[in-house]
């Protein structure tokens, strides 16, 4: 079949010459086969997702994405292969000459419905960058005709996935290289952070929406143990796009040369939107941590204040 697919496609490109209205004139009602391609808004590739320390995604050899066609309630599924973007039963256009509108999603789950997909959970996640792809949720839409890509659903460009969550990265550098330094637990906390999800589209991003479960889950825990053995470690999480009453609240736990700390800022920012990455860079001084501004970036940059918070001896655990 993928053999089929590919002589197809290249029957395909060889038609992209055709104007629309040439498609017109040779059977415009008969079917065609369908192909797809597609990459991550700022990504720039088509290809479980990864994403680099600047924010930047990718797809993955055997990522799977569910595409909605037009008028159909249930998802096909697509897999990321070295030949492109495949699936096991083949699609056909209705016609060669209307625009048609198409909606997907990462990653693929077999119950997802147009009106209810659902989310990665959020509250298993480790803190761990390279983890990340695992608890990723990316929408798209486009609208074209068969005629505009020579049949290729082209989730690209304009039409690129687009992040869902809001990713967070705190880095934690050390005062000094001689320290050493454990991190126990990192915590955040925020109304309905990582409260359980489910995508809703409609005909655009406008019209799309999230569908909050329950119970509602306002805290976000890590419990890394984490030996920082060079002069930083970095925490990488996502959350639900909100916009909280007050700032979200950070939280440490960890031992600095053999003295047990904990410590806590809420002078962080109060909105986190969908696809934005938001950096925080902390470093851990005597008596005090200092918060060396932000930024949001693509995953998108933005810089704040230095943050100063009071660090206690000997806490108490942390909820």
């Amino acid at each position: 079949m993928k053999k089929m697919m590919l002589l197809a496609g290249v029957c395909c490109l060889l038609a992209a010459c055709q104007s629309k209205e040439e498609f017109q004139e040779v059977n415009p009602e008969s079917n065609a086969p369908m192909f797809l391609e597609a990459s991550i808004a700022s990504g720039g590739v088509t290809s479980r997702t990864t994403t680099s320390e600047q924010g930047v995604s990718n797809f993955e050899l055997t990522d799977r994405i569910g595409l909605f066609q037009p008028d159909e309630d249930e998802a096909s599924c697509w897999e990321f292969e070295e030949s492109g973007w495949t699936t096991e039963t083949a699609m056909n256009w209705e016609n060669k000459v209307e625009d048609f509108h198409f909606c997907a999603f990462y990653p693929y789950e077999e119950t997802a419905t147009r009106s209810s997909v659902p989310m990665p959970d959020l509250t298993a996640q480790t803190g761990e960058l390279e983890r990340i792809g695992t608890f990723d949720f990316l929408a798209g839409h486009c609208t074209m005709s068969y005629a505009d890509a020579a049949g290729v659903v082209s989730f690209t460009e304009d039409n690129a996935f687009h992040h869902v969550y809001a990713m967070l990265k705190i880095v934690v550098n050390k005062s000094s290289a001689e320290d050493e330094l454990t991190i126990h637990k990192v915590s955040y906390e925020g109304q309905d952070i990582v409260t359980s999800q489910t995508y809703s589209f409609g005909s655009s991003f406008a019209e799309d929406h999230l569908i909050s479960g329950s119970p509602s889950t306002s805290v976000l825990t890590l419990t890394p143990e984490a030996v920082v053995s060079g002069e930083s470690y970095t925490f990488v999480v996502l959350i639900n796009p909100v916009t909280l009453s007050s700032s979200l609240k950070l939280s440490f736990d960890y031992t600095r040369n053999g003295i047990r700390y904990t410590a806590s800022t809420e002078n962080l920012v109060s909105e986190y939107a969908g696809g934005k990455l938001y950096t925080y860079t902390i470093r851990l001084k005597k008596e005090n941590i200092l918060i060396e501004g932000n930024s949001i970036g693509n995953w998108e940059s933005q810089v704040g204040d230095d943050i100063w918070i009071d660090e206690n001896h000997t806490p108490e655990e942390m909820d």
